[in-house]
């Protein structure tokens, strides 16, 4: 076995033994160098993975429980590259969603999720998680759904850009989990990706692909210049400075 493949199956370990599901020995690493060091850097992925796993199960309604023996299954078995690959946020949305869509009620909670973030702050958070252009992203959003997004789609169907396109979401947040994933996987969208990439999809949404970029090329623009232009308030709390004003304040 590789020693980096062995140090992720060790790590994990750690991280399940802190939710009670496995036990590990800290001598297992006594001839590693850097051993405190490595090993204070578990026991914050412990509490890391803890909290990621309490906030997913609450979005998607899963069991904790189940996110963990999902996650220690994956290391557990041959094959799981591409998620050990991952960092811990990303792995344990991923088993959140995955159970999620296997539509076994014993996994489910059966409690309700209250989503408390803007669509503005929805698309940031998971295009960073994922890794992609939250511009092109909420981009498209705002074309689908109107730039005040509300949409009788959105509103109702908690569907965040035409997807389907009238597919229902149980809640917003995982309305934009899937649209940001299908993004990401089916249309290999990246943090590099600007008005090219929305000409490569543009067929996919509409009949006329140039209508459609007539639409939403200006609010790409838009958000590249000042991301949070249509929800001021939100930047202002967040104390973000528009692109513009850092370009005025340099030539000063």
């Amino acid at each position: 076995m590789k020693k980096n493949e062995l140090k992720r199956k060790l790590v994990l370990l750690s991280l399940l033994a802190t939710l009670g599901i496995n036990s590990y020995n800290n001598t297992v690493y006594a001839k590693d160098e850097g051993t405190t060091q490595h090993i204070s850097s578990m026991k914050n992925n412990s509490i890391l993975l803890m909290n990621k796993v309490k906030y997913y199960s609450n979005v998607f309604g899963i069991k904790e429980e189940c996110i963990v023996d999902y996650i220690k299954r994956m290391y557990s078995e041959e094959g799981h590259e591409d998620f050990l690959e991952m960092n811990i946020e990303l792995q344990t949305l991923t088993a959140a969603r995955n159970l999620y869509y296997t539509y076994d009620e014993s996994y489910k909670t059966n409690t309700d999720y209250e989503v408390t973030l803007e669509i503005e702050e929805l698309v940031e958070k998971y295009s960073e998680i994922y890794g992609i252009n939250k511009e092109v992203a909420l981009s498209i959003v705002y074309c689908e759904c109107g730039s005040d997004v509300d949409s009788y789609n959105y509103l109702v169907n908690n569907n965040p850009a035409g997807l389907g396109p009238y597919m229902y979401f149980e809640n917003k947040e995982i309305g934009v989990i899937y649209f940001i994933d299908l993004l990401k996987y089916d249309y290999g969208c990246t943090k590099d990706s600007g008005t090219e990439f929305l000409s490569s999809i543009a067929s996919t949404y509409c009949e006329n692909p140039s209508h459609w970029l007539d639409l939403t090329t200006p609010f790409y623009y838009n958000l590249v210049e000042d991301y949070y232009y249509k929800k001021p308030e939100l930047r202002d709390k967040k104390k973000i400075i528009p692109q513009s004003l850092k370009i005025e304040e340099k030539l000063k």
